[in-house]
Formats: structure tokens, sequence, C-alpha cells
């Protein structure tokens, strides 16, 4: 009995031996863990720096220290973290945002906070840093209690920073139990060359991941860059971003990941590794630009698309993403791709051998090629009838009637490969005894035998020798003997509006014609233009560079790219919102959203307008299809802007006041007890100014808190609020100084 009661003993001895020795994970919070929100994920201009914790909306969870420590920092401001709290550690420093109040009880923060703000306006004080003994901490002690101040619904955001104030990966110090791997959703192949064609067009392919099948096949005749859709889940209903990934070609490791430490000052990196186009942090969809990546502090590159495709032999690869978490697990998907050779066919010569027939002599032998064929007049190639005539030439059947007075034929080795363009004569005077040729207005027509021409109602004798006749909207019909031959024509018409597109590096796409739908092999073709600094621009790596464009110069300091930005600066057809008059021409730079490595600054002359408060510089946002203001300042001849992404760019002035509606009380209505006012406020121009919204109550003053994702003010009135009548004046400015303001009467019981 004893020897058995010695061994309990023992026993309970070691296990609260083990329990107090083994190091558990600690949380700033002691609820469910349910994460929202992870290190490194998509902000719109921004890294994510830490973790969002759910609160499940709850406003008063007490926030604790995450170790020993001293406060050194108090924050209140209208945006970002709202209510923040900052902690110096041994090693490390911890920040704790969007709480509702700070704690009183032992350590009078709440106090000190309220005696701050009185110093401004009694809502806001910004950042306080304490000066001598700071309030020392233990790991546990209660800080605050969390809220929902600043941006976005009720949460805690917890991130850590080293001793230099950089954000690092909030796991390094939080750890928690995860199984789950993240997933790989699409993949999107986008061309980089003008030369990469992608199954045989220049655009982007969506490929969706293999779920345990053969993965997709296409084909490239380029270099192309790889975009990835992928998320992470820390619990069955969670979607955060993953910690980083791996791309590889062929079991080569071509780029690597991963989100560990992002200085602040590396922020605008946001547009190097997601596709911003496309990332939406209020959905949480996160598309990464897997590869290649042209920054320098997340990852690294064993080797550009360019050098990399042209290191490929001829024939089927395979591209695998391996997208990963901070715990280790991990998932894998593969695409493959078959490189087509890029040489074109070479055509030595066409030649008219029938009314209906031309003959394609080519330099080399083809197995099966692929021919395609249109007149000038035609929209579309169309497919002809053709048959080898031995192993070097081609007939090919022209249909009648002619359309126009050329044909182009385009002709390649393989489905997938370039197309070899040829432009020729539809006419000969060898095999139909006259040739014609179009002139701007005039239409010559040499002729070895004698016929007639008609044109709509205009009709001649078709000598032999030249003629000339003038050019009619209309069909022309030519009969030589007993052979008659029709043509389409329009006067003065031109070939169609030459377009150019821009491609990311020295190559343009000009196409005879204007198109709105997606880019295409059959209806452009290539070629290479030097900056002309008219239309297009140059800009290299590490040059310094001013550039001039209408009512806009463009600076470019020696740090501002991480490429060469080779680039079209033109005018948009955005149209205008009546609130947001125009003040000079918009510009439009492409590629639309192309990062820049440092701001470029913007400038346009001071425009002559009398409220020059009203005036910014604006950007276009795609996704919203709203101008958005850019933070402007004025010198004495100039307004002033920083812009880190390509896009449309505006001189707008804001004569929108701000839309103002009370939503409680209601005006007119009885109650017993009136706690609180809410009003419900937006802006289309510069943005809600947040130090002047306030309510009126009975003649007394208040400043109102505003809360921009809920596009609300609200202020605790009740204990202005009297027996019978009260008045409430809601009041709102602009950045712009447009004011709003709404009167209504309401009743106590």
């Amino acid at each position: 009995m004893k020897r058995l009661r010695r061994t309990l003993i023992l026993s309970l001895a070691v296990f609260l031996l083990f329990f107090t020795f083994v190091p558990k994970a600690y949380y700033p919070i002691n609820i469910e863990i349910r994460i929202k929100s992870v290190f490194g994920a998509f902000r719109g201009n921004h890294f994510h720096g830490g973790i969002d914790f759910s609160t499940f909306r709850k406003i008063g969870v007490p926030v604790r220290a995450i170790e020993d420590g001293y406060i050194f920092r108090l924050s209140n401001k209208f945006y970002g973290f709202g209510k923040a709290v900052y902690i110096k550690h041994k090693n490390f420093i911890s920040v704790y945002g969007h709480l509702d109040r700070f704690e009183e009880k032992r350590l009078k923060l709440e106090t000190l906070s309220k005696r701050l703000a009185k110093n401004f306006d009694g809502r806001y004080f910004g950042d306080y840093f304490f000066k001598g003994k700071m309030p020392f901490v233990k790991k546990g002690q209660i800080i605050a209690y969390s809220g929902e101040t600043g941006a976005g619904p009720p949460h805690l955001h917890f991130e850590t920073r080293d001793l230099n104030n950089n954000p690092i990966n909030t796991f390094n110090i939080v750890k928690i139990e995860d199984s789950i791997p993240p997933r790989i959703g699409k993949f999107i192949i986008k061309p980089l060359k003008y030369y990469s064609l992608l199954n045989g067009e220049l655009k982007p392919l969506i490929i969706k991941a293999n779920n345990g099948k053969q993965p997709d096949i296409f084909y490239a005749s380029g270099p192309f860059s790889i975009t990835i859709t992928a998320w992470d889940k820390y619990y069955k209903y969670d979607r955060t971003a993953i910690y980083g990934w791996k791309t590889y070609i062929d079991g080569k490791l071509l780029t690597q990941i991963r989100f560990d430490k992002i200085p602040f000052y590396e922020g605008h990196q946001i547009a190097l590794i997601y596709d911003i186009n496309r990332s939406s942090y209020k959905k949480d969809y996160f598309f990464y630009n897997a590869y290649p990546y042209y920054g320098k502090t997340l990852g690294k590159n064993t080797i550009l698309p360019e050098e990399l495709f042209n290191s490929l032999s001829s024939g089927k690869h395979t591209i695998t993403i391996e997208a990963f978490d901070f715990w280790g697990n991990s998932v894998k998907k593969s695409v493959k791709f078959i490189k087509v050779p890029l040489k074109k066919i070479e055509i030595e010569s066409i030649e008219k051998i029938s009314p209906i027939k031309v003959e394609v002599r080519l330099k080399e032998p083809l197995l099966t090629p692929f021919v395609e064929i249109k007149g000038s007049e035609e929209k579309l190639f169309y497919k002809p009838s053709f048959n080898k005539n031995g192993e070097n030439s081609i007939i090919v059947r022209i249909p009648r009637p002619f359309d126009g007075d050329k044909y182009t034929l385009r002709i390649k080795k393989c489905k997938y490969c370039a197309w070899t363009f040829k432009t020729f004569d539809i006419t000969s005077k060898k095999t139909d005894g006259f040739a014609l040729k179009k002139g701007t207005n005039w239409i010559t027509i040499d002729s070895l035998k004698k016929g007639e021409w008609i044109f709509g109602n205009k009709k001649g004798p078709l000598n032999i020798g030249k003629n000339i006749i003038p050019i009619y909207n209309g069909i022309l019909k030519i009969r030589v003997e007993n052979n008659r031959y029709t043509f389409v024509f329009k006067k003065n018409g031109k070939r169609g509006i030459e377009k150019r597109i821009l491609l990311l590096d020295d190559f343009v796409i000009v196409s005879n014609k204007a198109k709105k739908r997606a880019i295409s092999v059959s209806d452009f073709f290539y070629r290479r233009i030097p900056p002309d600094f008219k239309e297009f621009f140059l800009v290299k790596k590490g040059e310094e560079k001013s550039l001039r464009y209408k009512d806009y110069d463009l600076f470019f300091d020696k740090n501002s790219l991480y490429k060469d930005f080779y680039f079209k600066i033109s005018k948009n057809g955005i149209k205008y919102e009546p609130q947001l008059p125009p003040l000079s021409d918009s510009i439009t730079i492409t590629p639309d959203n192309f990062p820049f490595k440092k701001s470029v600054i913007l400038k346009s002359k001071k425009p002559d307008y009398p409220f020059l408060k009203r005036v910014g510089l604006f950007r276009f946002n795609k996704n919203t299809g709203k101008w958005t203001p850019l933070k402007s300042n004025f010198t004495k001849t100039e307004i002033i802007a920083k812009i880190w992404l390509g896009g449309s760019y505006a001189l707008l002035a804001d004569e929108s006041p701000p839309e103002l509606k009370i939503y409680y009380p209601k005006n007119g209505r009885r109650y017993r007890n009136v706690w609180r006012a809410v009003a419900i406020i937006r802006d289309k121009g510069k943005g809600i100014d947040y130090h002047k919204t306030f309510f009126t109550i009975n003649n007394k003053k208040v400043w109102a808190i505003y809360d921009p994702d809920k596009a609300s003010m609200y202020y605790p009135i009740g204990k202005f609020v009297k027996r019978g009548k009260n008045i409430l004046i809601a009041t709102v400015y602009d950045y712009a100084g447009n004011r709003s303001e709404q009167k209504i009467v309401f009743y106590k019981r």
C-alpha cells in the first residue's frame, strides 16, 4: 500500500513537472481561436502586417500581453489601427490594434487616453510615446479590450515587429495547431513577348489545377509568366493567404517566395507579389504572381523567363507549383506545356496560275501546312481548299467573286506555330489578261485585251493598255472576253485603322483594324518600334528622367523602377461623374497597374479655379468604376502627387457635397429613451473629413465618431436629451470643403 502511494505521488510529481516546463501556445485573447487573416495577405496597396483574430463580432474581449515587456506607445486614430497598444519585449515588439478601450484598473491607460484626447477634439490624439518610466506588463496581463476602431468590423489585429520596427511573420511568436494544407485553384499563364503565343494566341490562358487527373497541356512559342490562385485554411470556414511557394519546371526550381519579413519601405512590392487587378482582400481572393519575381526582399529567381525558355528543348515540359503554410503543410499542382519552335515558314513566291488558283512556293518542305487567306476588304481569314504540289509547293484555290484588290495569305507549319504573312495582287496580266491596282481615289487597270467595266451606274470600255477610272463606293465589274470579274471597293477607303497595342518589352502589335475582342494572332502583325517619345516612351532601370505629355509631367528618379519600363501615354475615354468635372485632359499610362519600385512624381499646371481646395489629382479604379483621390500638394505653379502604378489619372474638381441622412432617431418620432445618434454619410470625391463630423443636440455641439466601414457617424447623446421636444442637427464636411447638414425633431416621453 505504501509502495502504491509512493508510486502515485511520484507519477503526479512527474506529471506536474512536465506540464510546468513544457511551453504552451499563448494568444492575446483567451477565446476560441479563429484566424481571419495572416501576415503578408493582400491589402490593396500594402501587405497585411500581422494576424487578425476573430472576436465573433463582439466588443470588449480582454486583450492580454503576449510576453513580459514595457508599453512604450499608445495610438488613437480615426484610420488604420484605431486605438492601439505597442509593447517592447526582449527580442521583439508586439502591436494590438482596433481596440475599444485601454485597460484602466491597474495601468490607468484609459484615463491617460481621455486626457490626451482633450488636447485635440476629445476623440483622437494620434500617437503618444511614453517618456521616462514606461508601464511594465507581465505575460497574460490585460492591457485593453477588443473593439472595431479604425478599419474593419470587430476583431483584434495582432502583429509582431523586430526591434527596428520592421513587421515579421507573427507565427514566429504565436504557435497554432494546423494540419490543413493550402489549396491551389487556377494557373494563369501570360505571354511576355510579342512572339509568346499561347495555344496560337497572344492572350492569357486560365487553366484549372488538376485534381488527381492528368494535367492540362498548352502550347507556347515564347517566354511567359505564371500566376496562381491559392489560399490556406486554419479552420473549416476560414480562407487566408499562404506563407509562400516554390515554382518548378521539369523539377528545376525557378522561384522561391516566403513571407518572413516585410519592411514598411517595401510595401510597394504588393504589385510584384499579387495580381492586383484580380485580387480582393474583401473577398479573400489571392492571385499570386508565382513566376518571375522582380524584387529582392521576399524571395529570388534562379533564372528569368526568356533565358529559361531559350534553354528548354522543343517538346513537352511540366510546370509545378508547391504552395505551403508556416507549419510545413503543402500542396503541389502541375500543368504541362509543349514548346513550339518559333521559326516561321519562308515563302519564296506566290504566282497566280489560273483565275481561281495561286501557287505558293516555299523554301522548305512541309508535311501538313496550315493555310488561311482573306481579301483586303474582308474582315476575317478563311480556310481555302489546297493541295500539295511536290515537297515545296502548294496550290491554293481562290473562290470568286474577288473582293478588294489584294489578298493576304498566311501559312504555318503546326497548329500552334506562328503565322507567316504574304500579301499579293489578286489579278495578273498573265492569267486574267489584265492587272488591277488600287490607288487613293483611282483604279488603274492594265489590260492585254479589250473589254468593259461597270462601276455602279457608271460604265465604260476597257482598252488595251492602262485604263484609269475613279473609285466609287460599290461593286466594280470587269468583263474580258467570256470571263467576268467582281471587286468590292470603298471610295477613299483606307485599309483599316492602325491600332498599336503595347506589350511588356520593346515590341508592339500593329493591327490593320481596331478590334474590341481578345487579341488573336489572326488579326495582328508584330513589329519592333523604337521609342519615338510622341506615343511610346522608354525609361530604363536606374535612369533619371522627366517626360511631358499634354498638361502632365512625369518624373522618374534612379530608384523608381524594378526593370526597364516601355510604356504608352494617351488620352483616355473614361466618363466623368457630373460632381467631378475635369479641369484638363486625363491620361492613361499603359500597361495598367505596372508597379513602380519607388513612387513616380505626377505634376500638372495649377488650374485657374476659384476653389483650389476642391481640386485634386485622381486615379481611376477599374474594379469599382470610380475615381479615387490621390494625396495632392500645391506649389505656386503646380499640383503634385505621387503614383505607384500605371493607370488612368485626371485633374478633377470635387463639386459633390457629402450624402447625409440621419438614420436614428427618426424625424417626428417619440421615444422612451434615445442613447445614440446615428447618421449615414458617403462622399464621391475627396472623401469625408473625419475632423469635421459632428452633431448638435439642443444647441450642444458634440464631435461624432466616423466609421468608414459602415459609412456612418455616431455619438452617445443620451445625457443631452430632455423630455419633450429635441432638435438634432448632423453636420459633415469633406476634404474639398463641401458641407452637408440635416435637421430633425424628435420627442422623449
